[in-house]
């Protein structure tokens, strides 16, 4: 009983240990470079494609075993391996806000809503009273 139990310890510790290690592996394998050169990238669309993902890895937003396995794959295609690529990352991405994000960049920053005419007022008397410490010493 007490052997049953170590071996399958050793067995959920060995698969954490080579699971770690394989994303490590693929953390350290994208490089922005290499995957633009072996995906023949030739248009600057391309490159901020790439660039993009590797940027929403960092954020943590898309796995970097999903981007590296979708590299592997797309790069044994004979033609068009950057389109290969973009195609399975978009179907492979893990919410349609990461594949918007993937595909135009990330969302634009919120609008700051307009200023109450009590806020306005109020903004203009502050102004008024930085002012009249200058003024005060200007008069002396």
């Amino acid at each position: 009983m007490l052997r049953h139990a170590l071996s399958r310890l050793v067995s959920f510790v060995a698969l954490v240990v080579l699971s770690t290690a394989a994303a490590h592996a693929a953390t350290a394998e994208l490089d922005a470079d290499k995957i633009k050169a072996s995906l023949h990238t030739t248009y600057p669309e391309e490159d901020g494609f790439v660039d993009r993902a590797l940027d929403l890895v960092e954020e943590g937003k898309l796995s970097a075993a999903t981007v590296y396995s979708t590299f592997i794959w797309a790069r044994g295609r004979s033609v068009h391996k950057f389109q290969h690529f973009k195609q399975g990352l978009l179907e492979r991405a893990p919410s349609a806000a990461v594949r918007e994000e993937l595909l135009h960049g990330p969302p634009p920053p919120a609008p700051t809503p307009p200023l109450t005419l009590r806020q306005r007022v109020l903004d203009r008397i502050r102004s008024v009273f930085t002012i009249l410490p200058s003024v005060r010493r200007l008069l002396r």
